[in-house]
């Protein structure tokens, strides 16, 4: 499987100078089941940092999780258009890509800053060595998403509240995307059909609208029926994400298990009236907790 990064942040010598910053270290698991890799059993060595007990992979509702799986969308907000109109709009995707990761480079130290209190909020910090555990570069991004756009800072938004204060870090080529960048939704996608070019037919979930999410490494993933939790941003002719995410395959017990973690949210997050609200750092926060510490993404592999 693999998934996109940020263009700054996917090389190994800057992995590994971000591993020393962050003191990243590798957790050796056990055992695992099922494709979703969530672990059997837990490791007395870090008793206190996820590893869930099989009981978690079994409190899932299917009725809710058909209900996601049969979902029609009411509304489309685009038209695919043929494969020339993809090709630009994929060529759009990549400026956009590569100005967005550019911008959130710039911004590596305050995320070392917050990694520590964001983690014990996720669950994902081991008091016993006292280091953030993070397996790679996809859990990675699934926590910088999480200090940019579901903490605050100053009362704001921290994607906001660094623009705010770096005010000359946005510029006429950047604006379109750091503009949707603070704008970002928590949203839970069902992946329809690969189109050509990178392009994705999906359904969010929230507002029940067929999107065109531009995303080349997703695409080339293959992953067409599952879900992917992720932060979505509204491009006009098309969506692309914040760059971290997390697929769900619905037919295991983990997958299951994450999506009806939605369930209690679903309904404040359909009609949320602002991007960032009590309800969204909550379910983001459990989500995003749920999967790193129960090692979602640790066999997946960034290209």
């Amino acid at each position: 499987m693999t998934m996109k990064t940020r263009k700054k942040r996917n090389r190994n010598s800057e992995l590994n100078s971000m591993g020393d910053a962050l003191d990243l270290i590798l957790a050796g698991h056990n055992a695992v089941i099922t494709p979703d890799f969530i672990m059997a059993k837990n490791d007395f060595l870090h008793a206190d940092i996820g590893h869930l007990n099989p009981k978690d992979l079994n409190t899932f509702d299917d009725e809710f999780i058909e209900t996601l799986v049969r979902c029609n969308a009411k509304e489309s907000t685009y038209e695919v258009g043929n494969s020339a109109v993809l090709m630009q709009l994929s060529q759009n995707y990549k400026q956009q890509r590569n100005e967005l990761c550019d911008y959130q480079a710039k911004f590596d130290k305050y995320i070392i800053e917050n990694d520590v209190a964001a983690s014990k909020e996720l669950g994902n910090f081991d008091p016993y060595i006292k280091k953030v555990v993070i397996r790679n570069e996809a859990e990675m991004n699934v926590l910088y998403d999480y200090i940019s756009l579901y903490r605050k800072a100053k009362g704001k938004r921290a994607a906001v509240q660094w623009r705010v204060e770096n005010p000359k870090l946005m510029n006429n080529t950047n604006k379109t995307v750091i503009s949707a960048y603070e704008k970002a939704r928590f949203t839970l996608l069902r992946l329809d059909e690969n189109l050509p070019h990178g392009g994705i037919r999906t359904t969010n979930l929230f507002t029940q609208k067929k999107n065109l999410l531009m995303d080349i490494a997703l695409n080339g993933s293959n992953m067409e029926g599952c879900f992917f939790i992720c932060s979505l941003l509204d491009m006009g002719e098309y969506m692309m994400t914040s760059g971290g995410g997390i697929p769900i395959d619905a037919t295991s017990n983990a997958g299951k298990s994450t999506l009806t973690l939605l369930k209690k949210y679903f309904k404040k997050l359909q009609t949320a009236k602002s991007e960032i609200t009590v309800n969204t750092i909550k379910c983001a926060r459990e989500v995003y907790g749920f999967c790193l510490r129960g090692g979602a993404l640790e066999n997946m592999h960034i290209k």
